[in-house]
């Protein structure tokens, strides 16, 4: 899967992470800009919108706390998938 955020096709790739970074169900990796997904966790669309927002705050260069970011990413994917009725929120 690709997803164009804002003129750039940003790949999503889901594959097992527990190798990685075992704690991690997702993350944006900023230098070869992709979202890498959990395998068990490709369903979760809460998750995959939050590692949205960390690749759209990338795209636009915008620099900002770590623990602020993370809040930023939560609080928009919860609005998403709450408003819109997505199942699967990650708890």
């Amino acid at each position: 899967m690709r997803l164009n955020i804002f003129g750039k096709y940003v790949p999503v790739v889901y594959k097992d992470l527990t190798g990685e970074d075992s704690d991690k169900m997702a993350y944006y990796d900023s230098e070869d800009q992709v979202i890498y997904v959990d395998s068990p966790n490709k369903d979760d669309l809460n998750l995959l919108c939050h590692e949205i927002v960390h690749a759209m705050r990338d795209r636009l260069h915008i620099q900002m706390d770590d623990g602020l970011e993370e809040q930023l990413a939560q609080n928009v994917a919860d609005v998403i998938t709450d408003n819109f009725n997505l199942s699967l929120k990650h708890e």
